[in-house]
């Protein structure tokens, strides 16, 4: 009975990779399994990602070489302890420590993933993404007609009429009107470069576009506002195009394009909105 208990307890050690002995940094970069032979067989992570995380020096291939060279030293060997004292000091042996065998390879994995492998990235809750844009987009409607009306923002489809309109996408800001929703968004060429500022008048025309054509079905009436902020950009050649274009889209696709800065800019805002509050 001692015999049998005897042969099913078995020994592996955690091979440590320590560059400078005489620091005390080290870390597990394989792992050693007494086999049934009386030798010893190694497993270790062939990316050395774990190791190459603590020491950004090492070299990858040469470990390898040097890994797989202790292999072959292990076999048959009477003592592991013996053989990997010989690659010392850099590489040292932890006290046995004792696995049931024969060791099978999820036994195996398990052990790597504790040991060897780096830890796998948890996953950190997503932070909500400010709209700059949007902050500035409300700042100026509120500029223009006070803090008097009530404003939703971050607007969606299903905000306004209960469900998804297909194309659109959430809209800056909205005022609930006496029997009409007045959307308002746009562009802040002081925020955006170029390019983000086209993609976003792009998407604020195409929402309002979806939203004119499905205008029977929603019972009640939209209005739409696209606002261009800092609009002195025009005189900058890098961001010329980009103003133009976003006012020719608004003036296609929604009911009032507005250039801030355009004196009568917020005259018009406040006359729309006067008819529609």
């Amino acid at each position: 009975m001692e015999n049998e208990l005897g042969r099913r307890v078995g020994k592996y050690w955690l091979l440590y990779y320590q560059p400078l002995p005489e620091a005390g940094e080290r870390i597990v970069i394989a792992l050693v399994f007494e086999d049934s032979k009386g030798g010893a067989a190694i497993e270790y992570d062939p990316t050395f990602a774990k190791a190459a995380k603590v020491f950004p020096d090492l070299d990858s291939s040469s470990f390898e070489f040097f890994l797989d060279g202790l292999r072959v030293a292990l076999i048959g060997a009477s003592s592991v302890e013996t053989v990997i004292g010989m690659y010392g000091p850099q590489v040292a042996a932890s006290v046995a420590r004792k696995i049931a065998v024969p060791v099978t390879r999820s036994a195996i994995e398990v052990l790597m993933t504790k040991f060897v492998y780096p830890a796998k990235k948890t996953r950190q809750p997503s932070k909500k993404k400010v709209d700059k844009v949007a902050q500035e987009i409300e700042a100026y409607v509120r500029g223009q007609i006070g803090s008097g009306a009530e404003m939703k923002t971050n607007v969606t489809a299903s905000d306004i009429v209960g469900r998804p309109i297909a194309g659109t996408k959430p809209i800056a800001l909205a005022i609930h009107g006496k029997s009409e929703w007045i959307l308002v968004d746009g562009i802040d060429l002081n925020q955006l470069t170029p390019a983000a500022a086209i993609n976003r008048a792009n998407d604020i025309s195409r929402t309002y576009w979806n939203y004119s054509r499905d205008k029977g079905a929603l019972g009640e009436g939209i209005r739409s506002v696209g606002v261009v902020l800092n609009g002195h950009s025009h005189l900058v050649p890098a961001t010329s195009e980009a103003h133009d274009y976003a006012l020719h889209q608004f003036s296609k696709d929604a009911d009032l394009a507005l250039d801030a800065a355009s004196t009568e800019s917020g005259n018009e805002l406040r006359m729309l909105l006067a008819s529609l509050v």
